[in-house]
């Protein structure tokens, strides 16, 4: 059996504290690593590094190692199920798990025909149902889309062939709160623009352009939450404190037009940003419940600030809440809330 339909089918029926996961479904073949409930990751040296599927390896909290990895299991039932990042540490891993009692499973290291026990023995308990539709609100910035915000006055440099204000781009900048709060407009906010960086009329929609370029598409992220909005029972949202030409950006420049057909975002009628109330996630369940015909049992929400998932717990949006620190703890996180994604393709 293959690497990935091995840890499906272990990982699917049970919920371990660490699995084996693809760092990068939007490739053709998949590359298993082991991933912690605490976000550590370790990968095999032949695959690429994690940070390197990430916009901003900063965020990626990983503890790297140049081995291959599985997970052994005995189940309750006495049976034994491995999984490995390849077919000749499953056969290594088999071999060691015979003689381990159970139910347990254990994280094992295999290098030069040894193995070596990482975590383990730890519990082994069934993957709890979803319990009807779900509801997956996730956020852009940081989720489906890093940012830099020091790119501005790069990019307005190669647009224009001249160096941006500075004084000027901290004026733009300033407006930003207004902007994604929806108290301006973006015809207006492209206007007041002008003045503080010497923009002509002209220049106005190259200058929208610029003002979107900061954002740059996460392709294993969005792969993700692209394989969970294809199921019937699972309907997707964005839920994101945004402006509409940043919006446009993404639709338009970054292809993730399909994701944000259905967005509840900071500069719309009737919503508040994600740090004043839970409006804004409210949205997005009407959003989804409106694309599954019901109301969701499950509510997941996806957001790389703390805060702004507490507030939708406490409001009692979001049922099961995910702060997204990375793109192996994010996949590891939806599965232990309930949406585990077949890996095997």
């Amino acid at each position: 059996m293959e690497p990935a339909s091995s840890a499906d089918v272990l990982q699917l029926g049970w919920q371990l504290p660490f699995e084996l996961l693809d760092l990068a479904p939007q490739r053709g073949t998949v590359q298993l690593a082991a991933v912690t409930a605490e976000g550590a990751v370790y990968a095999p040296a032949a695959d690429p590094s994690p940070a390197e599927s990430e916009a901003d390896s900063a965020t990626f909290d990983a503890d790297l190692h140049g081995a291959a990895y599985a997970v052994a299991a005995r189940l309750p039932d006495g049976s034994t199920k491995v999984a490995a990042s390849d077919a000749a540490s499953a056969s290594l891993a088999a071999s060691w798990l015979a003689a381990r009692p159970g139910p347990a499973a254990w994280l094992l290291k295999v290098e030069a025909g040894a193995v070596e026990v990482l975590r383990g023995p730890e519990p082994v308990v069934p993957r709890a149902a979803r319990g009807g539709p779900v509801a997956l609100l996730v956020d852009l910035g940081m989720v489906l889309v890093g940012f830099d915000r020091g790119a501005l006055a790069r990019h307005f440099r190669l647009a224009f062939g001249r160096p941006a204000p500075l004084a000027g781009i901290a004026r733009v900048e300033a407006m930003r709160a207004d902007l994604e709060a929806g108290r301006l407009l973006a015809d207006d906010f492209l206007d007041a623009a002008r003045e503080p960086l010497q923009l002509a009329r002209a220049e106005q929609a190259a200058f929208a352009r610029v003002w979107g370029s900061i954002l740059a598409a996460r392709p294993d992220s969005v792969a993700l939450v692209r394989s969970a909005a294809a199921l019937p029972e699972v309907a997707v949202a964005v839920v994101s404190n945004t402006d509409p030409i940043r919006l446009r950006w993404c639709r338009e420049e970054l292809a993730l037009g399909d994701l944000l057909e259905w967005v509840a975002a900071s500069c719309q009628d009737g919503v508040n940003p994600k740090g004043v109330d839970a409006s804004m996630w409210e949205r997005g369940r009407e959003l989804a419940a409106a694309q599954l015909g019901v109301r969701p049992a499950v509510v997941i929400g996806v957001d790389d600030v703390r805060g702004h998932l507490a507030r939708a717990v406490a409001a009692g949006v979001v049922t099961r809440p995910v702060h997204y620190r990375h793109f192996a703890q994010f996949r590891y996180a939806l599965g232990a809330a309930g949406l585990y994604l077949p890996q095997a393709r």
